[in-house]
């Protein structure tokens, strides 16, 4: 009797996990096929081909006659981009590198997608966000001669908020418009003084607090980058000059 029930079992037993591989298998001849299909349907709208001009020669993914998809273009002036394209247009992640000498303009930069690094001219390089054709967002753009952006981009150029290092050593924390720092931001020069306040088109110029490597202390109006108009200025054993500062210098009070 106890042979027979353990024998009951162990049939029942053989018998679930038979039909649990069965249904393993039916489902994944089931995922294969629809993987195949999907397959077969992409291969249908989309293919690896060659398009050849006297202009470029494009070699990755074809949809409707356009280069849509990965792929490598490479112009008769030099020019190479591989990446993603959309409608024959650069669109997405790429690479876009120019020949030795060649001069262009970065504000038509066609590359659309995020966090990739592309190299320019005389070592010029950006990494960061791209969309609709044009650098924006935030991102890292390095010059040649050792000048390095770091901050936010809109329509190609430096716009936002951002940091500028010049290879002279002054640091600019602030403001950018169009391309340039406008608004208000932080200058530090690599003589100790410490600039904080208004910055029209790259100058500093409007109301601002100039602090110098002495502990003098200068709170005022700045004009061409230097203190012009009226304004206070404080030396370290607490003296006060305030009245009207011209090209730097105090001219009396008012």
């Amino acid at each position: 009797m106890v042979m027979s029930r353990r024998f009951l079992f162990m049939s029942i037993v053989i018998a679930a996990i038979l039909s649990l591989c069965f249904v393993t298998h039916q489902r994944n001849a089931m995922a294969q096929s629809a993987s195949e299909s999907h397959k077969e349907m992409a291969d249908e709208t989309t293919e690896k081909t060659e398009i050849v001009s006297e202009e470029y020669q494009y070699v990755g993914e074809v949809k409707d006659g356009k280069a849509n998809g990965y792929g490598k273009l490479t112009k008769s002036d030099g020019t190479i981009y591989e990446g993603n394209f959309i409608d024959g247009k650069y669109h997405g992640q790429g690479t876009i590198v120019y020949p030795k000498g060649k001069k262009y303009t970065l504000n038509t930069f066609m590359v659309n997608g995020r966090k990739f690094a592309v190299t320019l001219p005389m070592g010029k390089q950006y990494a960061g966000e791209f969309r609709n054709g044009v650098r924006e967002g935030t991102g890292t753009l390095t010059y040649y001669d050792g000048g390095v952006y770091e901050g936010e981009f809109k329509n190609g150029i430096m716009n936002g908020k951002g940091t500028m290092k010049n290879p002279n050593g002054v640091i600019y924390e602030g403001e950018f418009q169009d391309g340039r720092p406008h608004g208000t931001g932080t200058v530090v020069f690599p003589d100790g003084r410490k600039y904080t306040g208004e910055v029209n088109k790259n100058d500093i110029e409007g109301q601002g607090t100039m602090t110098f490597p002495d502990g003098r202390k200068y709170v005022g109006n700045f004009e061409n980058n230097k203190m012009n108009g009226h304004g206070v200025m404080t030396y370290p054993d607490g003296r006060k000059e305030e009245g009207t500062f011209k090209e730097d210098k105090f001219v009396g009070a008012e």
